[in-house]
């Protein structure tokens, strides 16, 4: 059976805070993260000017800055749409390269004066051109587009605990359609969740029940499988934050009961119910999901309770977030990292760049999206060996003036999980990296691979090599060695580094040896710090503010 058509990529020029945007989405779920600056709210407006309700107007062409001079002249947002369209829609479809049917639909504008902008939309060809069609068939064909790809947009996903308790007894119809019940509970819940009566939230869950009898295309899941708690291991290394418990949405739909998860369903139906009274669903439709920050009121477990729900929903997905947990929930595929260029928006990684080996997904997976998921959110990773520079460097760092926090610079081990699958999922990623390694022969290996996988890029910008066996002996060199003395007690005052360093760690631990290294730094201030450290700080700013 072939797939009906779905929205493929968005491409924006001069719209809002975007000056160019290209943006693939997956046909299931597509991740978007970054920094704040990189257009977020532009992108949800563009859906919203192009698929939803929201008119286009001379305020939203692009400006550098807060004078006319700089307004851009010209905007263009692009819906590229993939698989099986209607019979009316295919005679402005074209095949790509695989074979399978395309359309561009693209809403085009130029500013004029007084203030005044016109707009229109027109369909694009394979060559990107536009095709010669009567305005009457573009507008028509354009109206069908619209309506064949309904948009959702959800900005406060709010599940209050309290929304059970009781406030007051409102009367309940218990004749009152279902659809309409489940809208207008939907209401309750948005607007004073916790002034919804147990009765009234009763009749809304009935009528839940019975509106998946009545329409069971609202609860089938996206994946059209009833086994959603079904997991390989291939799924389990690319998504690591299963959040199924194997019942479907029509399974929870017509559960007894009162928990949590029904009354998130009964929401997100609801909602779903709202937008479309107001755009009755053209049959055939993929509506559009877009989700803006779930998590930004919702408590971790409340968090997951929902995307379990809108991970089954039957729509496309777009979703926004700086939860490190929600991207652990998805698989990598649906990852779009996105960084603010000078003229443009870069979005990673690059839809035609090769994908992790399954082995080196799975290490990826466990050592990074699972336990040290925040580091996505980074701007630079520094690649260090063990826990004693995870430890210390971060603290080096801030005495030379440099916060790994506020630079957006995060420490990642790479002793368990290999240093090849960290580079290259950063390198996919768009996270530039740099990699700390030691003087001894493992330390040689990792400098060997490191510069296997520089591709052309300057090795000092990604590569410092300590010149002795490990940052302990490094330290012990420049200027620490009382340090460690002292840590190995009275015994061992004039000890060599050999004897020195290991009864040191023995009796501080690693960590704790290097926290003693921090304080003793602290004290000497910016000069105490290694000279060769102090240097692989610097190029960890310069890689941070790299544009």
């Amino acid at each position: 059976m072939l797939e009906p058509m779905h929205l493929a990529r968005i491409d924006v020029i001069n719209f809002r805070g975007i000056a160019e945007l290209h943006l693939h989405l997956e046909d299931e779920t597509t991740v978007c993260f970054g920094e704040n600056a990189w257009g977020k709210t532009s992108l949800v407006e563009a859906l919203q000017s192009t698929l939803g309700a929201r008119p286009l107007t001379e305020a939203d062409f692009h400006r550098l800055a807060n004078d006319r001079s700089t307004i851009a002249q010209r905007m263009a947002i692009t819906l590229e749409c993939a698989g099986e369209p209607p019979e009316a829609l295919k005679p402005v479809c074209w095949r790509d390269g695989e074979g399978g049917l395309r359309l561009r639909l693209q809403w085009s504008g130029r500013r004029l004066d007084r203030a005044r902008a016109r707009f229109q939309r027109r369909f694009l060809g394979a060559d990107g051109r536009a095709l010669e069609l009567p305005a009457e068939q573009v507008e028509a064909l354009a109206d069908l587009v619209v309506r064949r790809h309904p948009l959702h947009v959800f900005r406060e996903l709010r599940l209050a605990d309290g929304m059970l308790a009781p406030t007051f007894a409102p009367e309940v119809a218990v004749s009152e359609d279902p659809a309409r019940a489940v809208g207008r509970v939907f209401e309750r819940l948005l607007s004073v969740p916790h002034q919804v009566h147990p009765g009234e939230l009763a009749r809304g869950l009935q009528a839940l029940n019975q509106l998946a009898e009545q329409r069971p295309e609202l609860f089938q899941s996206a994946t059209g499988e009833a086994k959603a708690g079904l997991r390989r291991a291939s799924d389990m290394a690319d998504a690591p934050l299963g959040m199924q418990d194997g019942r479907s949405l029509a399974d929870l739909a017509r559960q007894a009961g009162a928990g949590m998860r029904q009354v998130a369903l009964l929401a997100l139906v609801g909602a779903m119910l709202k937008a479309e009274a107001a755009a009755p669903r053209e049959p055939g439709a993929v509506p559009l999901l877009v989700l803006e920050d779930p998590e930004a009121h919702l408590h971790p477990i409340q968090l997951a309770i929902a995307w379990s729900l809108i991970s089954q929903l039957p729509a496309q997905r777009l979703v926004t977030t700086a939860h490190g947990a929600l991207l652990a929930s998805v698989p990598t595929r649906s990852f779009r990292r996105l960084v603010r260029r000078a003229h443009h928006t870069a979005v990673f990684p690059d839809p035609e760049a090769p994908r992790l080996s399954g082995d080196h997904a799975r290490r990826v997976a466990f050592h990074v999206r699972t336990h040290n998921a925040d580091s996505l959110f980074a701007r630079v990773w520094l690649l260090v060996e063990g826990e004693t520079e995870a430890w210390l460097l971060p603290e080096l760092g801030r005495v030379s003036g440099l916060a790994f926090p506020l630079e957006g610079i995060r420490c990642v081990a790479f002793a368990q999980s290999g240093l090849k699958p960290l580079i290259l999922f950063a390198d996919r990623l768009g996270i530039p990296w740099h990699v700390v390694a030691d003087g001894d022969e493992a330390g040689d290996r990792y400098a060997a691979k490191v510069r296997s996988l520089l591709q052309g890029r300057p090795e000092k910008a990604h590569l410092t090599v300590l010149p002795h066996r490990d940052l302990e002996h490094h330290l012990w060199h420049s200027g620490y060695a009382d340090t460690f003395r002292r840590a190995a007690g009275p015994v061992f005052r004039e000890a060599p580094p050999e004897v020195a360093i290991p009864k040191g760690l023995k009796a501080r631990s690693k960590p704790g040896m290097a926290l003693e290294v921090a304080e003793e730094a602290g004290r000497r201030g910016p000069r105490g710090v290694p000279a060769l450290l102090r240097r692989c700080f610097t190029t960890l700013r310069r890689l941070s503010e790299r544009p």
